[in-house]
């Protein structure tokens, strides 16, 4: 066993799936920055007097948007109960939020990070290994017999489909229905393999006259995207995999990552904004955020064994990886080319380049001995790999089948469109920032 030390290069969030709406914070705008104060329902039942309690819960019947602060300003006038609530709070952060003329705001759920049972942070030693089973898979795709596996997979998929992909170059939006003789040049047997028999036979008695159609070019998207997955997992357990097509006999069976330790959370975390760049209906979305520069440690174990690794069945590719020195050169090779992808997107965004410059900086401390990978909520990339060795390798193939079978919602563009990045507002300003990076390191 070693200790893996994980250090924050920018601002990261592992979502918990709990979200914080307006009966379980409050804002204090009076300080700067301002404070969030984080309570449980139970708390407020406590302080609250039976009559009171009984007002709140018909106050909370008539409401659209719960807020705590609403109900002890407006309703019971009584700002000391703000004062009870922050006092009795869980924990505190600061808070960043958007701007609302001169005003900055935090009014909406916020998205709680993963803490212990006692309310502190930390990080899943599975994030971690996710990130390393995608970098590890990146190495092994690069292998010209690998790739090509791969690339045969993607080239049936797009010969069985022809005819429905052609349905993505025209000008359409993906909630545009498709007209019916664009469906009728669509082989029955197409229709069945994307839609299964059942829909597909309705699909072709409706094209005889008996209704509409009803099918949009986001409908055919949408099955694309499994069929599209189902190659991804199927390539994903081929190289993984040693004797059996089983979980047992993955390679990474053989890497074990504990949680890291915990911190308190008025150290480490703070609430801002999310931004997400390229898409032209903006909301606004808040989340706690681990700050940059913090460090976490966990245990790390790679078992190396000549024998266990044969009896497992294990090929000599897979048993190089049961290495230290490799594995963490795996994730520098592949947060390399991501970073890559990641700096020349935002070249051409204009407004971010704070983000770019962080982004180049994040690349100057990625190194073979210490590796930078990104982790967090929305940092799942398996569909990004794929496609990334697709469009260095095969640009056509890339551009003419594989951005139609992605999640992206661009049926002509790159693969990922968007980007989520953090934007924190203080001083009249807005600071852009990028989302998941973390630097790794093994203590000997």
């Amino acid at each position: 066993m070693k200790l893996l030390h994980i250090k924050t290069l920018s601002p990261i969030h592992i979502g918990s799936g709990e979200v914080a709406n307006g009966l379980s914070y409050l804002v204090d705008p009076r300080k700067d920055p301002m404070k969030v104060y984080f309570f449980q329902f139970e708390q407020i039942a406590r302080i609250l007097n039976p009559i009171r309690m009984e007002k709140f819960a018909q106050w909370i019947e008539n409401q659209k948007f719960l807020n705590i602060k609403k109900f002890a300003l407006d309703e019971l006038q009584d700002r000391g109960l703000l004062d009870k609530i922050q006092n009795n709070c869980l924990y505190s952060l600061d808070g960043y939020g958007r701007r609302d003329g001169d005003r900055m705001r935090i009014d909406r759920n916020i998205e709680i990070f993963l803490k212990t049972f006692h309310y502190q942070p930390y990080i899943p030693g599975s994030e971690i290994k996710g990130a390393m089973r995608t970098a590890v898979l990146y190495h092994l795709l690069q292998q010209d017999s690998n790739y090509n596996i791969l690339k045969k997979k993607i080239e049936t998929f797009r010969d069985n489909f022809a005819n429905a992909l052609s349905l993505f170059k025209k000008d359409r939006k993906a909630s545009s229905y498709i007209d019916e003789n664009d469906l009728r040049s669509i082989p029955h047997f197409e229709l069945e393999k994307i839609f299964g028999s059942k829909r597909a036979n309705e699909i072709r008695n409706r094209l005889k006259g008996r209704g509409r159609t009803n099918i949009k070019v986001s409908d055919i998207k949408r099955n694309f995207v499994k069929i599209m997955s189902k190659i991804e997992e199927k390539v994903e357990k081929n190289l993984m995999r040693g004797l059996e097509d089983n979980a047992k006999y993955d390679i990474l069976k053989l890497l074990s990552i504990s949680d890291s330790d915990s911190k308190k959370p008025e150290k480490c975390l703070f609430v801002s904004s999310l931004e997400v760049v390229n898409i032209s209906r903006k909301f606004p979305l808040f989340q706690e955020f681990c700050k940059k520069g913090e460090e976490f440690v966990a245990s790390i174990t790679l078992i190396s064994n000549k024998l266990v690794n044969s009896s497992l069945g294990f090929s000599k590719n897979q048993q190089r990886l049961t290495n230290y020195d490799v594995l963490l050169s795996c994730c520098y090779e592949f947060s390399k080319r991501l970073l890559q992808e990641e700096i020349e997107y935002f070249k051409n965004q204009g407004k971010y380049q704070s983000v770019l410059k962080e982004l180049k900086e994040i690349e100057r401390q990625n190194t073979r001995q210490t590796p930078v990978v990104r982790i967090g909520k929305d940092q799942g990339y398996l569909s990004f790999t794929i496609s990334m060795l697709i469009k260095d390798r095969d640009p056509e193939l890339y551009q003419n089948v594989v951005v139609h079978a992605t999640k992206n919602t661009s049926y002509s563009s790159s693969f990922p469109k968007t980007r989520r990045i953090i934007a924190v507002s203080r001083n009249g300003r807005t600071e852009y920032l990028p989302l998941g990076w973390v630097k790794l390191s093994v203590e000997n």
